[in-house]
């Protein structure tokens, strides 16, 4: 898994973001298997009606969903990802296994998670450097990652590499605000 990490944070830094697959992912659902599954489930218009979840066809008068909706729902099939992942690695690192403790965590990192995605989808076409210092970043987390495995132990301790995280990410923060 480190392995892993660690060159995507090489082809993060080093190359950036593919722009095709930037542009693939923003402009391109038509080949998108989950979209098509939700479709072949529930049937979706192509037509956005405003802010509803679903619009009327005025000749037959047969109910279909807008796009909104489809967004909508991938939107809570991400959120049920992030809890099904989230909840396992609450209970492994909450001593007593609370659940009421590990059940809030998660529906608060749910908030969180959309709150910083609204935050970066605004401003990351204006940090130019975000990319390369979190290819850093992940560089970094790797190499921790194969160092405590064959050291059984914290190489690095938490809370200083916590701290070279935070400095890098700010840095490359303030870089693209310079620029």
């Amino acid at each position: 898994f480190a392995c892993v990490v660690i060159y995507s944070g090489y082809r993060l830094a080093v190359h950036g973001a593919p722009e095709d697959m930037v542009d693939d992912a923003r402009n391109n659902v038509e080949g998108n298997k989950i979209v098509a599954a939700i479709q072949a489930v529930v049937p979706v218009s192509d037509y956005s009606d405003g802010v509803k979840f679903a619009n009327t066809n005025p000749l037959d008068g047969g109910s279909k969903r807008t796009p909104l909706f489809l967004v909508r729902l991938i939107i809570e099939a991400t959120d049920l990802m992030f809890a099904l992942d989230n909840v396992p690695a609450l209970y492994s690192i909450v001593p007593s296994g609370n659940v009421l403790v590990v059940y809030a965590a998660t529906l608060f990192g749910i908030a969180m998670l959309r709150a910083a995605y609204a935050l970066v989808a605004v401003s990351l076409p204006h940090m130019i450097h975000l990319q390369r210092t979190t290819g850093a970043t992940l560089i970094l987390v790797g190499a921790r990652s194969i160092a405590d495995y064959f050291e059984k132990g914290h190489v690095f301790p938490p809370l200083p590499f916590l701290g070279v995280i935070v400095v890098i990410l700010v840095g490359g923060i303030l870089f693209s605000l310079w620029d």
